[in-house]
């Protein structure tokens, strides 16, 4: 497994690749409260279509650190 840095604006998230039928919010803040602890977050799973960087697993922490105003995940 190759581990890259993205921004987070480079992600898609609508591809139809959630498994799950909604966002737990929750869980989103959750994730939140512990970014900004400090926590370190395993990497999200993405694939590159040649174009784009789509998201296949982590949507809880996409959200979690767009709501910290990361822009590098």
């Amino acid at each position: 497994m190759q581990v890259k840095t993205l921004e987070i604006k480079s992600i898609v998230l609508d591809a139809g690749t959630q498994i799950r039928v909604s966002i737990d919010e929750e869980r989103v803040q959750h994730y939140h409260e512990l970014l900004e602890d400090d926590t370190e977050f395993p990497p999200v799973d993405v694939f590159f279509d040649g174009l784009r960087y789509i998201l296949a697993d982590g949507f809880h922490r996409v959200y979690a650190f767009k709501r910290s105003e990361h822009v590098i995940f």
